[in-house]
This record gives structure tokens, C-alpha cells and sequence, in this order.
């Protein structure tokens, strides 16, 4: 169900091998890890016909869409390679503010359609996950109280692109707590890139074998065509009113992209290529293409995992020193994992895993709650892109005290924004 954010109320391939909670990685081998298998079965074999993962803590409820956007001008090459002529066709996810937190009633959204539900839990029933697992997840989404709404004020607009191999849809607790903050946050299924893409007919598409260098800067490349399509079709009214509703509260003037993995490196770039946008987070990504020589074009947030860093990974050091002439800042999160900038956290955490078990979990989603991982991540690139958009001197939050205990300012290089 959608509600209206400014009015009232009322308002064909090769598939990948992923793994329950190894698959936001490519660097890890999920068997090499000790895992208690009957223990999982057990302890996922209780999990309820419903679960509610927790609502953000911003200071607005939120709405979510979808919508299936066709770029009538590219053919699709992932598709053309196994013998299809196709349009590219994407799905993209739209979340937004609809009220204050305090005005609202609690709606339970589906987190997943079916197909997609399904064909996830089939890849881990091997480690003890039943049907309806996935199925069985709902984001808290916000029906406004009588005519209490935000349609007085207008929210700055960011994209995001996902990992490699994964689906948006596994982030979209993260983006929902990015909209909590006041933003519009759009998110981006890349087809044949993405593990599967399920369309508004109930058709799916599956990863094809991306493995190769080669093959990832060709994937690289058809992501910021995506964006780019993105971009222009947020500026056709009939786009936006299916993604935010009757009166769609949005600034198009210009626009910030975060990404996790992969696409942390298609958001800086994109940036190369698209003037609109204004400001790059790379969260755990390496950077493949004309990044490593020559940077951001847009101010860059980098935030790693525990453990990463500039020295660590040397597309991170390559790009940050082609970054010249725009801020950027690099910033790590104690006890994170590569998977801790998906929803996997707090979906494990829903789940009430035994202790030990989720213990066993802490090489990919890392040991910190993941209602912490999300906050922390979305306070971070509100701050960020208000640094940006000319809206505050402050390119990131104060870090003193125990909300950001965790987090870790490893470089930063601020320069005098360019403010119309």
C-alpha cells in the first residue's frame, strides 16, 4: 500500500552461487567458516509467520514504491549476450518521508515479492533456512494520522547502487532509515548483474557469470548508464508520481549517490560522467575503471569496514589521490564486516539467532547491531550531503559521545564548497 507523501492521508542466464549471509561478499568463501548447520536449522526452524524489522529511528515515517523504468534508447547487452533483443529494462524502489514519526500509524510492507522470497530461501535451504523465511519479513512503514503530512516541505533526492550479485531489495531497510532522515532515497536493481530481478509481471531475470575484471568494468559501465537513466527519468512527472505519490515533494535540482561494494565504486563513477550529481559514498567498495586515475569528480565519503583502509586496498589509495580540488573523507566503523552495510545484520538480529550461532556470523555481518550500522550509516550521509548541497559548514556529524563510538575519521581533506 502507498500513501501520498505532500497530501493528506489517503493518500534466461547463468545464476551465481550466493550464501545466506557470505553472498554481500565475493571475498569469502562462506564454508570456510565453522557454521553450525544444525544449529541454524534449529534455530531458524521457530521463526515466526511474521516478522517486523525495526522501524528507523529518524524523525519521519516513510512510504516506499516501485517501479519498472524502460530505456527505450540502449539495448540491453546483458541480454543481447544470450541472444535477446531487449530494451534495458530496471526496477527501482522509492522510500520517503510521509509525516512526522509522531503522526503516524505503524503498516506492516512486504520486504520482498514471492519470486524473489523464493528464490533466495531456495539457495539457503542447504544451511537450515526454511520457506517463508524471507517471505515472512515486513518493513514498518507510516499511514499518516488524519490530515497531518509533510506537504510543506521538499526532500533532497539520493540514488543507490547495490552490491555485485545482490539485489536492492536487501538494502532497503538501509534505505528506509536514509528516508527517515528526510530524504527521498531511490534504489536500483542492475539486471543480469543483480542475483535476481523480479518485474511488476512477475518475471524474473538472473545474474549472469560476471567473475572477470573485464566483465565488471562492463558492469561498472552499464551501471552509470543506469543512473544516468535514472536521473533523466526522475524528471518526468509521470516517473515521479508513481514513485512518491499524488504531489511528489522532491528537490531536482542535484543529487547525491551512495552504493555498497561494487556500487560504491559505480556511484564515483558515475560521478565522471553525470554532472547532476553532487557528492560519491563508496561504502566498502574497491574502485575498477577511470576512477583510479582520475578520482571523484564530486566530493567522496569512503566508509570501510573494521580493518580497511587506504593502505589496505590500493584502488582506495589510487582514487584518493586522483581525487583532487573536492572534499573527501574516508571513514571506518569498529567491528563491521563487508556485509554489515546490508540489511543482513538486522535481519539476523530479528531472527533471535542463538548467541553462539550469531557469533559464528560475525566474519560477514559483523558483530555490531544492525539497527546501530543502519543509523550510524544514515546519519552519516545525511550530514554529508547537506555538506554538499551547501546546507550546513559541517561535512559530518559530531562523532563525540556513544552514538558514534564506533566510528573512526581515518583522512579527511576539506575544501571550501563552490555555494550558488
Amino acid at each position: 500500500m502507498r500513501w501520498s507523501r505532500c497530501l493528506d492521508d489517503n493518500i534466461l542466464t547463468s545464476t551465481a552461487t550466493i550464501n545466506l549471509f557470505a553472498f554481500a561478499t565475493k571475498d569469502f568463501n562462506f564454508n570456510m567458516l565453522p557454521l553450525n548447520a544444525s544449529l541454524l536449522g534449529l534455530a531458524l526452524t521457530s521463526v515466526a509467520t511474521a516478522i517486523n524489522l525495526p522501524r528507523p529511528d529518524g524523525r519521519f515515517g516513510t512510504s516506499s514504491s516501485q517501479a519498472m523504468l524502460v530505456d527505450h534508447s540502449r539495448h540491453d547487452p546483458f541480454a543481447a549476450a544470450a541472444g535477446v533483443a531487449q530494451d534495458r529494462r530496471l526496477m527501482v524502489s522509492s522510500f520517503y518521508p510521509v509525516a512526522l514519526r509522531e503522526q503516524c500509524l505503524d503498516i506492516p510492507s512486504q520486504y520482498m515479492p514471492e519470486a524473489t522470497a523464493a528464490f533466495i530461501e531456495a539457495e539457503y535451504q542447504a544451511f537450515g533456512v526454511p520457506n517463508n523465511t524471507f517471505a515472512s519479513l515486513d518493513l514498518v512503514h507510516c499511514k499518516p494520522r488524519g490530515r497531518l503530512s509533510v506537504r510543506n516541505q521538499l526532500f533532497p533526492t539520493v540514488l543507490f547502487s547495490p552490491g555485485l550479485g545482490n539485489s536492492r531489495l536487501l538494502y532497503s531497510a538501509m534505505a528506509q532509515s536514509l528516508a527517515s532522515e528526510g530524504f527521498n532515497v531511490i534504489t536500483i536493481d542492475h539486471p543480469y548483474d543483480a542475483d535476481i530481478v523480479e518485474f511488476e509481471d512477475g518475471s524474473t531475470v538472473l545474474a549472469a557469470n560476471i567473475t572477470s575484471d573485464e566483465q565488471i568494468l562492463t558492469a561498472l559501465d552499464i551501471r552509470v548508464q543506469d543512473v544516468s537513466f535514472v536521473l533523466d527519468q526522475l524528471q518526468v512527472k509521470a516517473t515521479k508520481l508513481k514513485l512518491f505519490g499524488a504531489q511528489p515533494c522532491t528537490k531536482n535540482d542535484r543529487y547525491t549517490i551512495f552504493g555498497h561494494s561494487l556500487g560504491g565504486a559505480a556511484a564515483v563513477a558515475a560521478t565522471l560522467s553525470d554532472k547532476r550529481l553532487n557528492g560519491a559514498v563508496n561504502v566498502d567498495g574497491s574502485f575498477f575503471g577511470m576512477a583510479l586515475s582520475k578520482g571523484s569528480a564530486a566530493p567522496l565519503m569512503i566508509v570501510s569496514h573494521d580493518g580497511k583502509n587506504l593502505t589496505t586496498d590500493e584502488s582506495w589509495s589510487a582514487t584518493w589521490n586522483a581525487t583532487q580540488n573536492v572534499t573527501k573523507v574516508v571513514l571506518s566503523i569498529e567491528d563491521t564486516a563487508h556485509g554489515s552495510y546490508t540489511d543482513l545484520p538486522l535481519i539476523a538480529d530479528a531472527l533471535n539467532l542463538p548467541e553462539e550461532l550469531r557469533r559464528q556470523l560475525d566474519p560477514f555481518v559483523g558483530s555490531l547491531p544492525g539497527t546501530y550500522v543502519r543509523g550510524v550509516v544514515a546519519r552519516l550521509i545525511q550530514q554529508f550531503t547537506s555538506f554538499v548541497r551547501c546546507e550546513s559548514k559541517d561535512l559530518l556529524p559530531r562523532l563525540e559521545g556513544k552514538k558514534y563510538r564506533y566510528v573512526k575519521v581515518l583522512e579527511e581533506n576539506k575544501k571550501q564548497q563552490k555555494c550558488k
